[in-house]
């Protein structure tokens, strides 16, 4: 079975508020725009889900931070191929 978070997006914006790491350098739009690219770029990973109590946040724990970045590098190779080619 796999291992999966379901967290709502407010609690997730409110985690880096909570962050004085975070909160000083980055905003919730910035944190949003980190997000939504994550999304599109690892859909295997992170992905956003509509719900009526408001927008959740699904993230797939089994995946490992080297697994995600060569995901994420192969989708930018390919992305920059159909620039080339295109």
């Amino acid at each position: 079975m796999k291992k999966v978070a379901n967290i709502f997006l407010v609690n997730v914006l409110q985690y880096f508020k909570n962050r004085a790491v975070f909160s000083s350098y980055i905003d919730d739009n910035e944190i949003m725009s980190i997000l939504r690219l994550l999304s599109e770029k690892v859909p295997e990973w992170i992905k956003f889900i509509n719900n009526d109590g408001g927008t959740i946040l699904k993230v797939d724990h089994e995946m490992d931070a080297n697994e995600i970045f060569r995901i994420f590098q192969n989708k930018r190779e390919e992305e920059k191929t159909k620039k080339e080619i295109g």
